[in-house]
């Protein structure tokens, strides 16, 4: 009696029991046809994380200092002066850089204007040099061009706003007080194209509306000028045959 109870408790104490963790054996399960399954847990994958910005140089700068004043000893071991010394040369160098970026691309990014190199001006100065009157700013000021002939620009510019009061010419008053209203527009329109003309320049310029406003006439009574005898040369030319 005491053997078979004595086995009875064995047996029941190699059973699992019921609150115990079950552990399975991944490739322990099978399908209808015997073949193993393994189980296999898919994740969701992860999402993308966006790719930073690449810190600007200001940023870098100060992080830059910040880990001096952290850790001098690793940056600098040549003492308190040398340490003051370096910083301020990473400052001052660092400022120029930024300083220099800002201006290349104020200046070249939509640069279209520029002047002549020195080297190929020298192969033909004369090819590259106005003789008689300045368009624009880079050669307004030099000194072989301020004579009468400059005065050439404000006539022209006259004589383009007269075109507009072309049919006013019995009425004196009102073709005077047209053209002020038309130079008035012009000029106002000048002022909010002053900034993007500048831009146009390889180089700081100095340039104000006026400037902009009678050259800019300047070119179109001279291209009025220009098709206005090609087209009596050519009406001439075609009387002959």
């Amino acid at each position: 009696m005491s053997t078979t109870s004595d086995s009875t408790n064995i047996d029941r104490r190699k059973e699992p029991s019921s609150s115990s963790t079950a552990i399975t054996d991944p490739i322990s399960k099978q399908d209808g046809r015997g073949l193993c399954l393994a189980e296999t847990q898919i994740e969701n994958p992860k999402p993308l994380s966006p790719k930073p910005h690449p810190p600007s140089i200001t940023q870098l700068l100060i992080d830059f200092i910040d880990q001096m004043e952290t850790h001098p000893t690793e940056m600098i071991s040549q003492g308190e002066n040398d340490y003051e010394k370096d910083l301020q040369q990473l400052c001052t160098v660092a400022g120029k850089i930024y300083e220099g970026a800002q201006k290349a691309e104020y200046f070249f990014s939509s640069a279209c204007i520029y002047r002549v190199p020195e080297d190929l001006r020298k192969l033909n100065e004369r090819a590259y040099t106005p003789r008689l009157i300045a368009i624009g700013p880079l050669h307004q000021n030099d000194e072989h061009l301020q004579t009468p002939l400059q005065y050439i620009k404000m006539s022209y510019t006259n004589y383009l706003l007269s075109r507009l009061t072309a049919e006013m010419k019995d009425q004196q008053e009102l073709e005077e007080q047209t053209k002020l209203r038309v130079l008035q527009k012009c000029l106002a329109e000048m002022k909010t194209s002053l900034d993007d003309a500048k831009k146009c320049y390889a180089e700081e310029v100095t340039m104000d509306e006026e400037m902009m406003l009678v050259d800019g006439c300047f070119i179109l009574e001279f291209l009025y000028r220009c098709r206005t005898f090609d087209d009596v040369r050519n009406l001439k030319a075609s009387a002959l045959l």
